[in-house]
């Protein structure tokens, strides 16, 4: 079982297996409870933490966001090419960031 942990601002996420743990501050947003849920045959590769949001990557290159997006950082990921996937993800304090393959 692969473990990565994130510290944000008001949360800390770690990933077990093909689940995602949260704990802390949830506020009116959902920082902790709204941790997303995977397709069929996914698993979690990473996850990020950010200032009020927190991002996760899964196996096949999806990026999953919650928590504030008062700034668009849940909301506007870019699209991609055809075959394009993401391969790294990295939230900020109010934006997101991410590498493609």
């Amino acid at each position: 079982t692969k473990t990565t942990k994130a510290l944000g601002m008001s949360s800390a996420r770690a990933t077990f297996g093909n689940s995602i743990v949260a704990w802390g501050n949830d506020g009116d947003h959902g920082r902790c409870s709204r941790a997303p849920s995977l397709a069929d045959g996914e698993t979690f590769s990473s996850v990020s933490a950010g200032g009020h949001h927190s991002l996760a990557l899964t196996s096949t290159g999806r990026v999953v966001a919650w928590g504030f997006d008062g700034h668009g950082q849940c909301s506007r990921a870019p699209s991609l090419a055809d075959g394009e996937t993401f391969s790294s993800v990295s939230a900020g304090g109010h934006h997101s960031l991410a590498l493609t393959s």
